[in-house]
């Protein structure tokens, strides 16, 4: 059980809950620097990295509500987000 923080409801035990992105801003990172060529790792793993490096600039969720499945479908949202929360 658990409050909607959109329609203030109540729900049921048991019924999904949803997080719903309300306000993002931009954000600029760092780009990530290169290691020093003339030190070399000895563990023989390779790092990860990125085949085409970023532009650091990207999105960040400033706000976000737990709504129910009524309000989660009626809000709108991005393509990307889904996935019912937990």
């Amino acid at each position: 059980m658990y409050r909607c923080e959109l329609c203030g409801q109540i729900t049921k035990p048991g019924q999904p809950s949803f997080k719903v992105v309300t306000e993002t801003r931009e954000r600029t990172y760092l780009l990530p620097q290169e290691p020093s060529p003339a030190r070399r790792g000895g563990s023989g793993r390779r790092s990860r990295r990125a085949a085409d490096p970023s532009d650091g600039i990207g999105h960040e969720i400033v706000t976000e509500k737990l709504v129910c499945a009524d309000c989660a479908a009626t809000f709108p949202r991005d393509e990307s987000s889904s996935s019912p929360g937990q």
